[in-house]
């Protein structure tokens, strides 16, 4: 659902690059019952500039525009006709648009869509008066990604495990030294350890429903993207 988010997320990041660096063992918090829908406070479409959030019963849908231009000659290329009555139009899909033409060129605006349907690899928790949207790594079956979701009025902000550069350099020259692949002397690794994961490119921690506390109050979980209710 903030530059990198912020623009992350980014954003799915939201959402792909918006899963900051740190995964779970489980979907989180640990032992707390899963939500079988989207709670009514949540439901609703947000905006964040050019990006929209579309909260459903049974999804959240996350739509970022990207803008691209062409040359006029390669129009065929992408699939785009010109009308009889002069406009340049796609022969299928409704994620593309024309936005403009000049003599030279076309600015194409795509609607890319990312949506998390809630189910047995996608949960959506409520603890510690927040929204906890978990997702299983489609590789790692065993890891989770997890979102922080929280509503304040009608500002709606995801935010995700990401640790500061500092904490990162220091956890990794610590696992140098002791020749470990485990730290547990961190700012974040003294709640519950780090691990690094097999291609050395992110963490993975397992936490109870306190160390995700504590985790949090120590500011683990950075936003990325901030979305105001619309409708």
């Amino acid at each position: 659902m903030k530059t990198c988010i912020l623009h992350l997320f980014c954003l799915l990041l939201l959402f792909t690059s918006c899963e900051g660096d740190v995964h779970f063992t489980n979907d989180q918090p640990t032992g707390t019952v899963a939500l079988k829908e989207v709670p009514s406070a949540l439901l609703g479409n947000y905006v964040d500039n050019a990006d929209s959030l579309y909260v459903r019963a049974n999804s959240i849908t996350l739509v970022r525009p990207t803008v691209n231009s062409i040359s006029v000659s390669d129009s065929s290329k992408v699939g785009l006709y010109k009308s009889k009555d002069g406009k340049y139009l796609f022969h299928a899909g409704t994620d593309r648009i024309v936005q403009r033409v000049t003599k030279d060129s076309i600015t194409i605006v795509t609607r890319n869509l990312q949506t998390y349907k809630l189910g047995i690899d996608t949960v959506l928790k409520s603890f510690n008066d927040e929204y906890w949207l978990s997702m299983r790594d489609i590789t790692n079956k065993k890891e989770w990604k997890v979102m922080q979701i929280v509503l304040h009025k009608d500002k709606l902000v995801i935010a995700v495990p990401s640790l500061p550069k500092d904490e990162k350099k220091h956890m990794q020259m610590r696992m140098e030294a002791g020749k470990c692949s485990v730290d547990s002397s961190g700012s974040f690794s003294c709640v519950t350890p780090f691990q690094r994961s097999t291609d050395q490119s992110y963490y993975i921690v397992s936490a109870t429903p306190e160390q995700l506390r504590n985790l949090d109050r120590r500011g683990l979980f950075r936003p990325v993207a901030s979305f105001l209710k619309v409708k």
